[in-house]
């Protein structure tokens, strides 16, 4: 009987179940670590008991037709509000897919994002309600 000195030959099933497993370990570590980390750089942005962040692009056809609604309000702050602009592709906060669609309104109240409106007739609806003094957080 001869000695086998051969190297033994890895399965490549085990090493793609392997590589699987960790590229979805990866995914989840990400998804924790940026997930609950972007509502926090999002409140962080003011230290008011209350504002707006509005996010937008600059291509976006619905940011632009927004665009002098959310001038006027940034201009009038009703009900003391602030509005902070943040432009999606230059700003550092690191959103989900699913947050990062613009036009969008994050609604901060005591350090916390308490409401999130998307689309115009939802942030026209938002705004308005602060013109009229209606707004609860």
């Amino acid at each position: 009987m001869k000695n086998d000195l051969r190297k033994p030959r890895l399965d490549p099933l085990k090493i793609a179940i392997i590589g699987v497993v960790g590229l979805a370990l990866f995914f989840v570590v990400m998804i924790i670590a940026f997930g609950e980390n972007w509502e926090s750089q999002v409140a962080e942005l003011s230290d008011e008991e209350t504002f707006f962040v509005y996010l937008y692009t600059e291509d976006c056809e619905f940011c632009q037709e927004l665009a002098p609604e959310i001038q006027f309000f940034t201009q009038e702050q009703p009900m003391g509000i602030h509005l902070i602009p943040e432009d999606a592709v230059t700003t550092s906060i690191r959103l989900p897919s699913d947050q990062s669609r613009v036009p969008r309104i994050f609604v901060v109240h005591q350090g916390e994002i308490v409401r999130i409106e998307a689309g115009l007739p939802d942030i026209r609806a938002l705004l308005n309600e602060a013109h009229q003094g209606i707004f609860q957080p």
